[in-house]
């Protein structure tokens, strides 16, 4: 009851379960330790360099299952456990991966290799064929697509999940348009990206070469979130028609110099999709 309707950018609410309060709290005794602070009171004390230097690439400290904010795995949560059922944007950039995964778009077989095994376990020989072959042989192109495909396949199956706890609409997205800049080829639609468009604060970053094609995706953009804002549905006058998500039949609206909705996935990789959600993937 504290909000009405929500936009989630950058994908679903995660990708694998997240901890325990117990788990956390072990977590967050470790870390101490290693940092020699045997109570809070040495861990304020720590300057910034002290308290990072420890940390490894990617998040260490995340939400974690409390039986009070958060009762269960929030992709498991339903309204009978408190989950707010209210309409929703939901959505990610078409290279969401590009800054945190090194070898992102890497053209070497070897780096797909070990993305497809990460990815699929037993199945990666018969999904790196798959891919590739859908890529016209191109590594860099496979692996771009396996990747996005792995997000847009945990927003499809928490949608679904989603979708029987209520009749709330969802409406999702995928924002394709490259911010322009000096790594815009190595970094394309990076996460966080789609930010400014939908706020419509280009004039914040005047080091980039904005033009008006990004002026006007920034106007298509927020005119969505804005109508969504007002009134619980992104569609109104001079926009391209939104379609809801439907779980059946996945289809998001993409965003970039031509707006328009489209399938989730190709005909091929939808049939794999549902053959591995079955399977438990």
């Amino acid at each position: 009851g504290l909000f009405h309707r929500a936009i989630a950018q950058s994908g679903p609410p995660t990708l694998v379960p997240i901890p325990s309060r117990e788990q956390a709290e072990a977590n967050g005794l470790a870390f101490a330790a290693e940092l020699r602070a045997p109570h809070v009171q040495a861990l304020r004390a720590l300057s910034v360099q002290e308290l990072t230097r420890t940390l490894a690439p990617g998040p260490r400290f995340v939400p974690m299952v409390d039986g009070v904010l958060l009762p269960s795995w929030p992709p498991q949560l339903g309204a009978a456990q408190g989950a707010s059922i209210v309409p929703m944007i939901v959505g990610q950039t078409a290279d969401e991966n590009s800054g945190l995964d090194p070898h992102y778009a890497s053209d070497d077989l070897a780096q797909l290799a070990l993305l497809m095994q990460q990815y699929f376990g037993d199945q990666a020989p018969q999904m790196t064929a798959h891919y590739l072959h859908a890529a016209s042989g191109q590594s860099a192109d496979a692996y771009r697509a396996a990747s996005l495909d792995r997000w847009l396949t945990a927003l499809w199956h928490w949608a679904e999940h989603r979708g029987r706890q209520g009749c709330a609409p969802m409406f999702a997205y995928r924002f394709d348009h490259v911010q322009p800049g000096p790594d815009a080829a190595r970094y394309g639609a990076f996460h966080t990206s789609d930010v400014p468009y939908a706020l419509a604060t280009l004039d914040a970053a005047p080091q980039r070469p904005f033009t008006d094609i990004d002026r006007r995706v920034c106007a298509i953009t927020s005119g969505y979130w804005l109508n969504f804002v007002k009134h619980g549905n992104p569609n109104g006058q001079c926009l391209a028609h939104w379609p809801e998500l439907e779980p059946g039949a996945p289809v998001m609206l993409r965003i970039s110099e031509r707006v328009e909705p489209g399938a989730m996935f190709s005909a091929s990789t939808l049939e794999i999709v549902r053959q591995r959600l079955r399977s438990g993937g």
